[in-house]
């Protein structure tokens, strides 16, 4: 029974090490910001200038505009 949890205590401490080396050789960490938040904004961030530029594109006035110069609206 012991040997059961202590490789499952390696296992958790294997996998545990993996990610922290996964984590410090991220290139898009922000160093102006705390830990937690640099893991997260720098995708925040681009998820919204990729909206943004969606709705620029493809949002209503564009649409109704396009509509408008083909006399359909």
């Amino acid at each position: 029974m012991r040997k059961i949890y202590f490789k499952l205590l390696i296992g958790i401490i294997i996998l545990l090490w993996f990610i922290y080396i996964v984590q410090s050789y991220n290139t898009n960490v922000e160093t102006f910001t705390p830990k937690i938040n640099s893991l997260y904004r720098p995708y925040v961030r681009d998820i919204n200038q990729k909206y943004e530029t969606f709705v620029s594109n493809y949002g209503p006035e564009v649409i109704i505009n396009k509509l408008k110069k083909m006399n359909i609206y």
